[in-house]
């Protein structure tokens, strides 16, 4: 069962068995991950910070006594508090949105944490190593202060390890945009790509059974609005084909064919171009010797048959002589994930379950209205139920508008957390070179002068996680894209707009502080000096 429903390759997620690729599992795991890692850096960053700010209670509690180890344990329970605090707040805030997700993904999701093994040892195990883990480093880096240090001053800028944590944070978090604009173009070229086929104004209404569809066709002929109408067991374009086996001769190696079945009005209502032959009139059928149908590009290639003209009265073998009347042109017969396949047209009234309504671009008001008072008429038994074929397609791609939205939120939240951060170690470094900011300004330094300096520092991890995380990107989008058959081309701007966002992101974020400080009165600061 686990091998059907994360198969997409055998199975194909179609109507009877759907499934979901591996790859987009393994990707929403890895970025809740991320998320965790940058909330991580984040808090790592911020105690750093706080740390300095501690320097006098650190040196206070050394003067009395207090040894390396128990500085360490201090700073540790307090981490293990804080993570517990949000773990408690967490799962209270996941019981909260478990229901807008299941809507929004249209999942069945139900989180029973008393109840889950799994979730209880994950809570009991998970948080006190996360808690380690983001706390270890600002405990060292607080019990490591020497007193004499202490007392003297603190460094002004921001350590190598800070500005590395932020160079990683935001270099993940433009990774994030990338592939957030990525999967956006993606879904956009899926809906307005050409398939070959006509896709607007076509309306599908399944058929109550075989024994009226004739009347049930001959009355909506005669409505306002409709333009044409045919009879086929599907639409060109669906997952729900018929697939079966196809071979030069019946010796020959076999191969996988497409079998859709239609009437003779099927190709003009779908504006399904033939390029040579002719479509088989409905008297081919009675002929039970050899099937006549029409074959696209695909299929003469599959079987090397020629041309589309060489090809027309050849035969090949599907479950017995087949010959060819007709040649398409090859057109999308599946959702985008999937190449063009052999594809056969046959005439066969036995297996039409729907009809094909092709309306005028400016039908009336009431068309609609009269199709459905028809086939009630004529099928009074059934449920009526339509739809266009357009909007068919685009549930094809539900799964990826789903995943766009869920990795647009991902992707918005980790650049929050990134820029949390950026904002945490600019409120420091501002604080401890206040004295300094006030100093420029009385030997005639102005707000933009300091706003310069204080930009061109912090700005260099930020530019230098863009140039990381191009060749990232790059990855990320090759092996999002290997999901798909029809692909949307990489471009320059995929990366530079990214990047552009982040940085005026960074340059709203630090230009906050400084201008606070750079307008505050230099004798507020120096009147101690």
């Amino acid at each position: 069962m686990l091998d059907i429903h994360l198969d997409d390759a055998r199975f194909g997620g179609g109507p009877w068995v759907k499934s979901t690729s591996p790859s987009w599992l393994w990707l929403f795991g890895a970025i809740g991950v991320i998320v965790l890692v940058l909330a991580c850096i984040n808090f790592i960053n911020l105690s750093v910070a706080q740390a300095i700010t501690r320097a006098k209670e650190v040196c206070v509690r050394k003067f009395m006594g207090a040894k390396k180890i128990q500085l360490i344990t201090q700073f540790l329970i307090e981490t293990w508090l804080l993570t517990l605090a949000a773990g408690v707040l967490a799962m209270l805030t996941a019981s909260l949105l478990i229901r807008p997700i299941n809507f929004a993904l249209d999942l069945n999701l139900d989180l029973q944490f008393l109840q889950s093994p799994v979730l209880i040892i994950s809570f009991l195990v998970g948080l006190p190593l996360l808690g380690f883990l983001a706390g270890l480093y600002p405990s060292l880096v607080s019990a490591r202060l020497k007193p004499s240090e202490l007392l003297k001053s603190v460094k002004n800028s921001a350590s190598w390890t800070q500005q590395g944590l932020v160079v990683a944070q935001f270099a993940i978090s433009a990774t994030l945009a990338i592939t957030v604009l990525l999967i956006a173009r993606q879904v956009t070229y899926m809906h307005n790509k050409n398939l070959g086929l006509i896709t607007e104004n076509v309306l599908q209404v399944p058929l109550g059974s075989t024994v009226s569809a004739s009347a049930f066709v001959n009355q909506v002929h005669s409505i306002a609005g409709v333009k044409e109408i045919s009879l086929s067991r599907s639409a060109p374009i669906s997952d729900d084909h018929w697939w079966n086996t196809i071979s030069k001769d019946e010796a020959s190696e076999r191969q996988s064919v497409c079998a859709i079945y239609g009437d003779e009005n099927f190709f003009s209502v779908y504006g399904i171009q033939l390029i040579s032959g002719q479509v088989p009139p409905p008297s081919a059928i009675e002929d039970t010797l050899i099937s006549k149908v029409v074959v696209n590009e695909k299929l003469l290639e599959a079987l090397n048959l020629g041309s589309a003209q060489e090809a027309v009265g050849k035969q090949f073998w599907w479950g017995g002589p087949t010959e060819i009347t007709g040649v398409v042109a090859n057109f999308n017969n599946e959702p985008l994930q999937y190449t063009i396949s052999p594809v056969l047209i046959r005439h066969d009234p036995t297996v039409y379950s729907q009809a094909n309504i092709r309306l005028e671009k400016l039908q009336k008001a009431n068309t609609l209205e009269e199709i459905e008072l028809a086939w009630k008429k004529h099928f009074p038994d059934g449920v009526y139920e339509s739809k266009f074929l357009n909007e068919d397609i685009d549930i094809f791609y539900k799964r990826e508008s789903k995943f766009y939205s869920l990795l647009l939120t991902f992707a918005v939240l980790a650049i929050c957390i990134s820029c949390m951060g950026l904002w945490g170690m600019a409120s420091f470094v501002t604080l401890r070179r206040v004295k300094e900011v006030s100093i420029r300004k009385v030997l005639g330094a102005n707000v933009s002068n300091i706003l310069f300096l204080f930009l061109r520092q912090f700005l260099k991890p930020v530019v230098l996680a863009g140039v990381i995380a191009l060749p990232l990107g790059w990855y990320a989008a090759n092996s999002i894209l290997s999901n798909y058959a029809y692909q949307v081309s990489i471009t320059w701007d995929l990366f530079i707009i990214p990047i552009i966002i982040l940085i005026t992101i960074s340059i709203v974020t630090v230009s906050t502080q400084t201008i606070k400080a750079s307008l505050t009165n230099p004798t507020n600061n120096l009147r101690s000096e």
